[in-house]
C-alpha cells in the first residue's frame, strides 16, 4: 500500500514505520491514524515481522517542555525509558560539566529527587537538539537547554518544574 503520511520498510524482520508529516512536527490527524493502522494490520500480518518500531521523522522528535520524552536508544544499548529515575531525571548529552552540577546541587538543595544520565548526541540522541533535557516523573519534559547558566538559574528551574 502506498502511504502519503507514512514512511514504512521491512527488512530482516523488522518494520520500521516512520510519521512523516514534518511539516505538522508529525501530529497525528484521521489520514496518519487510518494509514497507521494499516501499515500495522500489515505487519501484524506478515509472518516474518517479528518486530515493529514506530519513529518519526526529521524533527519531530525533538525535546520540547511538555512533550512526552520521545524513545531512544542510548549508548549503553539500553532505552532512554530503562534509565529514568523515581523522580526528576536530567539527560546530559554531551553536556558542559558546569551546568550538570548546578542542576544537581539545587536539586540536592531543595530535595528534589534527580538522576543524572549522561550520554553523547551520537548515534541519534542529537535528535533531542539540546544537551540538557530535565525529564518529570511522568516522562513528560519539563526543561530542554544546552547550557544552565549559574546556580540562580538552576534554582528558578527547579521551582518552577516542582511548582515550589
Amino acid at each position: 500500500m502506498a502511504y502519503e503520511t507514512l514512511i514504512v520498510e521491512t527488512a530482516d524482520g523488522v518494520t520500521l514505520i516512520r510519521l512523516n508529516r514534518p511539516q505538522a512536527l508529525n501530529a497525528l490527524n484521521a489520514q496518519l491514524m487510518d494509514e497507521m493502522t494499516a501499515a500495522l494490520d500489515a505487519a501484524e500480518g506478515d509472518p516474518a515481522v517479528r518486530c515493529i518500531v514506530i519513529t518519526g521523522s526529521e524533527r519531530a522528535f525533538a525535546a520540547r517542555p511538555g512533550h512526552h520524552l520521545a524513545p531512544q536508544v542510548l549508548s549503553s544499548g539500553r532505552n532512554v525509558y530503562e534509565e529514568l529515575g523515581v523522580g526528576f531525571t536530567l539527560l546530559a548529552f554531551g553536556a558542559d560539566d558546569d551546568s550538570v552540577t548546578l542542576i544537581e546541587q539545587s536539586a540536592a538543595e531543595a530535595a528534589v529527587p534527580l538522576k543524572t544520565v549522561r550520554d553523547d548526541q551520537a548515534d541519534g540522541r542529537a535528535k533531542f537538539e539540546s544537551k540538557l533535557v530535565l525529564v518529570r516523573p511522568d516522562q513528560f519534559v519539563a526543561w530542554a537547554n544546552d547550557r544552565c547558566e549559574s546556580p540562580d538559574a538552576a534554582k528558578v528551574l527547579l521551582e518552577q518544574v516542582t511548582g515550589h
